[in-house]
């Protein structure tokens, strides 16, 4: 019996190859995103640790005031990279999403024509059966 043979497996198996490298694509731009929101909870959290400082001089009300700035600064900083983290990582969802989708259309077309091959196997081993049978009867 000869094995079967996808006509486009080298497509089959390039598209799965992309499709991989989409989905890690995605996984790294979803995890520079968490690696930012939690950048941007430490700001945060920071902001509210200096504001619990206690000042009692003018020079420690301008050094919290000082802090508070700085600390506004990097939380607008830290806010634009988040967006454009969130923004990169949808575009990476939607390309993974997409390669998805082309690799599960060209493994329709793999199982539909291993189906058909199977049959084609089945009726040549079954006409061999009939004729085995056949030649049995008549001997």
């Amino acid at each position: 019996m000869k094995k079967f043979n996808f006509r486009l497996q080298k497509v089959l198996e390039y598209r799965q190859m992309l499709q991989q490298w989409a989905k890690e694509a995605y996984l790294d731009a979803r995890s520079s995103r968490l690696e930012a929101e939690l950048s941007l909870h430490q700001i945060t959290s920071l902001r509210l640790e200096v504001l619990t400082w206690r000042s009692n001089t003018i020079e420690s009300r301008q050094t919290i005031e000082m802090q508070l700035r700085k600390l506004d600064q990097k939380e607008v900083e830290q806010r634009l990279i988040v967006n454009v983290l969130v923004h990169e990582e949808e575009l990476a969802l939607n390309a993974w999403k997409e390669k998805k989708i082309e690799l599960e259309a060209l493994n329709k077309m793999y199982d539909k024509q291993f189906g058909e091959w199977q049959l084609d196997m089945d009726r040549k081993l079954q006409n061999e059966l009939d004729e085995w049978a056949t030649r049995k009867r008549v001997a």
